[in-house]
């Protein structure tokens, strides 16, 4: 993916995930001579309950919303047990009802394994292993779900599900990441990064640490609410037809001339929008048009676009020649920011290519790593880059280096991108305009360097 932004991440959360059968599944359900038996089934209602025992949690608010469509329930003594541990049985069977993915449950596979799943779980387990969310040689059923298993298998879910990708680098986010291995790493950081897990103080994941199902029910509340707040609750690919055609039929033309097709993708965090036209039959017209135009039929555009998705959606929007298949306009608006972006003229295809290149590249500064996590060539030549914090971080940067060290590093950064433009897409930056943010997204530095006078400013 993401294909991740500004990491728009806030408050501290302690890492989300647990779950029972006491929700949607049998919690360490009808056991044989138990009196107290779930409600997993919907033996009682729980719509508009508050459980006597999650009244002023940190997770009360996520535990009721959860329970109130049905995806959590209690126990019949009116108790929700939130600070109770979740097997993996009980957690794989809630995160599949979460995503509702669709799948061959894959009978046949693991046969002999799949004797000791439960039977309440056992479609799901079948399902989340032939979609390869866990393997079997690692699933003991009636054990308890770790934060590391979760965070796992609701990544992966997610990922085939079309909602989330393993992030580029696996670089450390929390203290204990070196835990972690590296390739389950880039799940955890994915997951942090769109806002579903934080650290818990002192910023640790605790990767082997039990989950709880308050914990689970926050997480699912925080999905959830992502999965509503994409094209009006519709995540599939129905409702993205719905909003394309919402967008189509209300800005059918730019000015003089009609669009063709337009295509969107993406999420409440970022989202791309295509937008074609036939600039052969409408040439003149296209000519007649003047880039205020242009920028104010996209500013309309992308203001729909972020009524049906987030506020703070960021949305790439381009404009394509039907004839040819070329882009000829390239735009980004950033949450309320302002429109940037690239007019087309001889090379901005090649533009283009490099700014893909660029994203994602790591720099260092005393000693923290940044990665570019948007960038853009403006038509003026004038580039905008914004770096992230790719780890937690108590002392900045800028406290402990001199002045001129940072300034020497923050050039060196500039010259870096800006020789990549000029020598893959032959073009001549003229400025830099470069911001760091810290691992929540919090703005820390602005610079601006301007090659013709040789000067770098701080904004």
């Amino acid at each position: 993916m993401k294909k991740i932004t500004l990491f728009l991440i806030t408050g501290l959360l302690l890492i989300i995930l647990s779950a029972s059968a006491a929700w949607a599944v049998p919690d360490n359900a009808v056991k044989a001579g138990s009196h107290d038996k779930t409600i997993a089934d919907n033996e009682i209602p729980v719509m508009g309950n508050k459980f006597k025992d999650a009244a002023n949690l940190w997770c009360s608010t996520s535990i009721q919303r959860m329970a109130d469509i049905g995806l959590v329930s209690g126990y019949t003594d009116g108790s929700f047990r939130p600070h109770e541990n979740v097997s993996q049985a009980e957690m794989i069977t809630l995160l599949m009802r979460l995503v509702e993915l669709n799948g061959s449950a894959g009978a046949a596979t693991g046969s002999d394994q799949l004797q000791a799943v439960p039977g309440w779980a056992k479609a799901a387990v079948q399902q989340a292993v032939a979609l390869k969310i866990i393997s079997l040689d690692q699933f003991q059923p009636d054990q308890p779900a770790t934060r590391l298993q979760t965070c796992l298998a609701l990544a992966k879910a997610l990922e085939a599900k079309g909602l989330l990708e393993p992030v580029k680098y696996a670089s450390p986010t929390f203290a204990d990441s070196s835990r972690i291995d590296e390739d389950d790493l880039k799940y955890i950081i994915a997951m942090y990064q769109a806002g579903y897990i934080n650290g818990t103080p002192g910023n640790r994941f605790l990767p082997q640490n039990g989950i709880t199902r308050g914990e689970m029910a926050a997480i699912m509340a925080r999905i959830q609410a992502d999965l509503d707040l994409k094209m009006d609750g519709a995540d599939d690919q129905a409702g993205q037809s719905e909003l394309e055609s919402y967008l189509l039929s209300h800005h059918a033309t730019i000015k003089y001339i009609p669009v063709e097709k337009l295509t969107l993708n993406g999420s409440a965090g970022k989202a791309s929008v295509k937008v074609y036209v036939n600039l052969v039959t409408y040439a003149d017209e296209w000519d007649d048009l003047e880039k205020n135009d242009i920028k104010k039929w996209l500013n309309y555009l992308v203001r729909d676009i972020h009524n049906k998705l987030a506020k703070q959606t960021l949305v790439k929007c381009e404009i394509i020649n039907t004839h040819n298949n070329d882009t000829v306009i390239r735009y980004v608006k950033k949450g309320a920011g302002d429109l940037a972006g690239s007019y087309n003229d001889l090379s901005v295809n090649d533009v283009f290519e490099v700014e893909v290149k660029v994203d994602g590249d790591r720099f260092d500064i005393g000693g923290l790593t940044f990665a570019v996590v948007l960038i853009n060539y403006a038509e003026n030549d004038e580039i905008t880059v914004d770096l992230a914090a790719l780890k937690y971080f108590i002392t900045s940067p800028w406290d402990v280096m001199k002045s001129d060290d940072i300034e020497d590093n923050v050039v060196g950064i500039c010259e870096k991108i800006a020789a990549e433009f000029y020598r893959l897409a032959d073009v001549e930056p003229v400025t830099v305009t470069i911001s760091f943010y810290d691992h929540k997204s919090q703005l820390m530095k602005s610079y601006k360097y301007d090659f013709v006078k040789e000067l770098l400013v701080r904004l």
